[in-house]
């Protein structure tokens, strides 16, 4: 079997699929990922075939939209959609046609809209991927892409419809090469709903510690799995110069902000960084929030790339971080 996985989400989104990836091949599957240039060489460096990228670099994507904005939202979102997001629909949804050349199914989170063109044109299969709880609708769990405190248990269900609203600019997009592929056009109501007239399969791969069982109100055709982490790596597997400086005083605190460092103010990094001084702690910082900060500040503390974090957690004595799916679980 031949799998096709589609993701243009960050690295957080990129890497469960290489643990994916991994274990269907251990399946005996040949699986291929599809992801915005910036990860090629983090995929190959698993052992998984990356496709050919679009012509799409996400850390330049979001360097504009911190200039404009863009994320701070989702109205903003929405009124950059012509300018961030329309120019490059042709570019990826021809690498995401030639990814899936071939393929027996497709596995797309639903940033990658193009892939489910892709897979009715194939006539293959297509699973839809979530790693919050943002494609399947239910009272019991907000929206995360839209929750804010102050809106109840009540609105839940509610705040699924702005993915929806999302989803329907994308298909928008996406008009002209239906009627290129000679594809039918998609009903709005059927966006997530059903896919080649079968139920479309929708997987929320989100941590038991966060959510350990399925809504008592989704639908047949959804489904939750255990977020898929990598296989966790031993501590000796870290840099020997961080060990040392975590070895070297009490144990630090980890700041990283993920995919969110690019669009956070400097004066939250500031506040973040005058608690830590005024308590008297010491911290690993990630290099790229890291690059926001005077040499002078960074002087008691230590930067690093990109490392896996189940080991390095076990350095800390605490997590500050974004609220990322993977850094969560």
């Amino acid at each position: 079997m031949k799998v096709s996985i589609q993701t243009l989400g960050s690295l957080g989104d990129v890497m469960p699929f290489i643990t994916t990836a991994k274990q269907l091949e251990k399946l005996g599957a040949t699986v291929s990922i599809l992801a915005p240039r910036d990860y090629t060489t983090v995929i190959r460096g698993h052992g998984i075939h990356a496709s050919e990228p679009p012509d799409f670099s996400l850390d330049l994507w979001n360097r504009e939209a911190e200039q404009r904005g863009t994320l701070s939202g989702p109205l903003n979102f929405l009124r950059d959609w012509p300018d961030m997001v329309e120019p490059y629909v042709a570019d990826i949804m021809e690498q995401s046609l030639h990814a899936a050349e071939g393929a027996d199914v497709i596995l797309a989170n639903g940033i990658c809209a193009p892939a489910r063109l892709a897979a009715e044109h194939y006539k293959i299969p297509y699973l839809l991927h979530a790693l919050q709880p943002v494609i399947s609708p239910t009272s019991e769990t907000p929206c995360a892409m839209v929750w804010r405190p102050w809106q109840g248990q009540i609105l839940n269900k509610y705040g699924y419809g702005v993915v929806w609203i999302a989803q329907t600019f994308m298909e928008r997009a996406l008009r002209p090469h239906r009627k290129r592929l000679h594809l039918e056009d998609m009903p709005s109501f059927n966006q997530t709903r059903t896919h080649l007239n079968q139920p479309l399969p929708r997987i929320s791969s989100i941590s038991p510690c966060l959510m350990d069982q399925k809504p008592a109100d989704w639908a047949e055709n959804d489904f939750l799995l255990a977020y898929p982490s990598l296989e966790e790596l031993p501590l000796d597997a870290l840099p020997e110069d961080l060990r040392a400086f975590s070895a070297a005083g009490p144990p630090p605190v980890f700041v990283s902000l993920g995919s969110l460092e690019g669009e956070t103010p400097i004066r939250l990094i500031d506040t973040i960084f005058s608690a830590l001084e005024h308590l008297g702690l010491r911290a690993i910082v990630s290099d790229a929030l890291a690059s926001k900060l005077s040499s002078g500040r960074l002087a008691a503390h230590f930067v690093v790339g990109h490392v896996s974090h189940p080991p390095l957690f076990k350095l800390c004595s605490a997590i500050i971080h974004h609220g990322g799916a993977g850094v969560m679980h």
